[in-house]
């Protein structure tokens, strides 16, 4: 048997909810569906449209590509804002949401960066607001409910 690599252990397992709830799984999230979209659309949709004359898979797949790639561009974006990463990197996460293949290989190099920069893979607990920012020092505490 061979033991996994260490980038593949670093790699944290993720819930659905924390793909939607963190950057990092937003990030993630948009370049499995933006790269698979592309994938689709290049080595299915193209050839559809200009060899069998069938344009519905290229229009259909790449509206929303377009849409979805917008929306990754920004959730790349917001990662670079947070974690401060130098712009080639904003670079080639940008470039990977239109090369075939590359959102794949561009997230696996990511990923482990944004964790050593200290990016969360869960969310915190939600509080309430009627919960307030708690006692503080000098001042009377609250009783719990």
């Amino acid at each position: 048997m061979t033991e996994p690599s260490a980038q593949t252990q670093s790699m944290p397992r993720m819930s659905a909810a924390e793909f939607v709830t963190t950057p990092l799984g937003r990030y993630r999230l948009l370049a499995y569906i933006v790269g698979t979209g592309l994938v689709i659309l290049v080595f299915v949709g193209v050839p559809l449209n200009h060899l069998a004359h069938f344009p519905y898979v290229a229009k259909y797949v790449g509206t929303a590509h377009g849409v979805l790639y917008v929306i990754y561009c920004l959730t790349c974006l917001e990662l670079t804002l947070r974690y401060r990463l130098k712009p080639l990197r904003l670079f080639f996460m940008a470039a990977a949401g239109f090369v075939p293949f590359l959102s794949f290989v561009v997230e696996r190099k990511t990923t482990p960066l944004l964790l050593q920069h200290g990016a969360v893979t869960t969310s915190a607990a939600p509080v309430s607001p009627a919960d307030g920012p708690g006692p503080r020092a000098g001042t009377p505490g609250r009783s719990g409910g």
